[in-house]
């Protein structure tokens, strides 16, 4: 298994689960953390996910092929699904489900667009 955290990153499972998978990447300064007191949600990170510099991922789901822009918050229970993307700054509220191949934005974020298929094989290749 190789992802990458990169500087400045935290990564804390310290009351459930933090899974990160395969050529998945971490940015600078971005947060990882996990529930287990107001409710009980690991967070569990796919394949080929980017996470942007100073995210905040916490207690949700972020599917296989996805990508979370620079400061984006992904709260409780959240899922992100595959294929989809989270625009920088945007606030993904506790248990929302992002769909494949939607770009979210805004904060509240919500549907901005549906996104096509050499729009998603420009994701796998930053």
């Amino acid at each position: 298994m190789r992802h990458s955290v990169w500087y400045g990153a935290a990564i804390r499972g310290d009351v459930n689960k933090v899974s990160i998978g395969d050529n998945s990447s971490i940015g600078d300064r971005a947060v990882v953390h996990v529930a287990g007191i107001a409710g009980d949600y690991p967070t569990i990170i796919g394949n080929n996910v980017t996470v942007g510099p100073g995210a905040i991922i916490h207690a949700c789901t972020l599917k296989d092929n996805c990508l979370i822009g620079a400061s984006a918050t992904i709260l409780d229970g959240a899922v992100i699904e595959s294929q989809a993307i989270v625009a920088p700054g945007s606030l993904v509220t506790a248990k929302t489900i992002v769909p494949s191949k939607a770009l979210f934005a805004g904060s509240p974020a919500k549907v901005s667009m549906y996104i096509v298929s050499h729009e998603i094989s420009f994701c796998k290749s930053i």
